[in-house]
C-alpha cells in the first residue's frame, strides 16, 4: 500500500515540476502541456485503480483466512 502512496505522491511532484518548467520556458499553455496533463489524469486514474484492486485482494485474502478449516 505504501508503494501506491509514494506513486502518487512522486507523480504529482514530477507534473507540477515538469509543467512549471515548461510554462516558464515556453510563456503559454500550448498542446503540449495540455497533453501532459491529460496523461497525468490519466496515470493518476490508473494508480487508482491498481490501489483499489490491491485493497481489494488484501481483503479478500484476509475473509479467507478468518473462515474455519
Amino acid at each position: 500500500m505504501r508503494v501506491y502512496l509514494l506513486f502518487f505522491f512522486t507523480y504529482t511532484l514530477l507534473q507540477l515540476l515538469f509543467a512549471s518548467c515548461y510554462f516558464v520556458l515556453v510563456q503559454h499553455v500550448d498542446l503540449t502541456l495540455v497533453m501532459g496533463t491529460g496523461i497525468y489524469i490519466l496515470g493518476m486514474y490508473r494508480g487508482y485503480l491498481g490501489y483499489r484492486h490491491c485493497r481489494y485482494q488484501k481483503k479478500r485474502r484476509q475473509l479467507l483466512d478468518s473462515l474455519p478449516s
